[in-house]
């Protein structure tokens, strides 16, 4: 799974540049990224694709879906200071 989240993320940065921010495999790299960093417990991860899931939702125009996004952003940093 390690390895898988790696490919996940370097597969989101190549789709974001050749097919563009809004390209939906971009927001199926991220999903899977984000499910995989909190499988494995990789807070750093966890925090980055959430903020790109957001940035993604936010340009797609997906606001009512971007709204929960923050929250759970600082829930997390929350989680971190503990």
């Amino acid at each position: 799974m390690e390895q898988e989240l790696d490919l996940q993320i370097m597969l989101g940065h190549a789709l974001g540049a050749a097919e563009g921010l809004t390209a939906s495999e971009l927001g199926e790299a991220l999903a899977r990224a984000r499910q995989l960093s909190g499988q494995l417990n990789r807070p750093l991860e966890l925090g980055l694709t959430q903020y790109a899931q957001l940035v993604f939702q936010i340009i797609r125009g997906e606001l009512e879906r971007s709204e929960q996004m923050p929250r759970n952003c600082v829930v997390l940093v929350s989680k971190r200071k503990r």
